[in-house]
């Protein structure tokens, strides 16, 4: 009787481990579809740039941009994204990081007006110090995204 309630529990246990493990390979295979889908997009619309030295203000190809990451954030409602501003090399370090972080948050703020919850999103700058460019410096005024748990 004894070795009868073991095994019993054993291949209970089994079977919540496997049923544990296969919802995180689903989270996982969603997080990955997600990056995947926002990878795309970086790639349609070219990420969200600046062209002015200086300045944090969304244009309307930015705008579409980010309504279409909204989409997604909306689709996958357990997910976070941060948001990366950069800047060019135009000016000083903290002028550089200041308004690296100003276009951080200029996407944050049009997601959240869009409906996303702003604790899903993390507004990071980076100032000029990842550079994409040495030749065309608009290239470097620019805002990425990354999905995170």
């Amino acid at each position: 009787m004894e070795i009868e309630g073991f095994v019993k529990t054993q291949n209970e246990n089994n079977k919540a481990k496997a049923e544990a493990d296969s919802i995180e390979a689903a989270k996982e295979a969603a997080r990955k579809a997600a990056q995947a889908e926002l990878d795309a997009l970086h790639t349609q619309f070219n990420n969200i740039r600046f062209k002015e030295t200086g300045s944090a203000a969304l244009n309307s190809n930015s705008k579409k941009e980010l309504d279409a990451i909204a989409e997604l954030l909306a689709k996958y409602p357990d997910f976070k994204i941060k948001v990366i501003g950069h800047a060019s090399q135009d000016g000083t370090d903290e002028a550089n990081q200041r308004v690296s972080e100003n276009r951080a948050n200029a996407a944050k703020d049009y997601l959240v007006k869009k409906g996303i919850s702003e604790d899903r999103i993390i507004a990071e700058g980076r100032g000029a110090r990842e550079p994409i460019s040495s030749t065309d410096q608009s290239l470097n005024r620019r805002t990425e995204f990354e999905i995170i748990k």
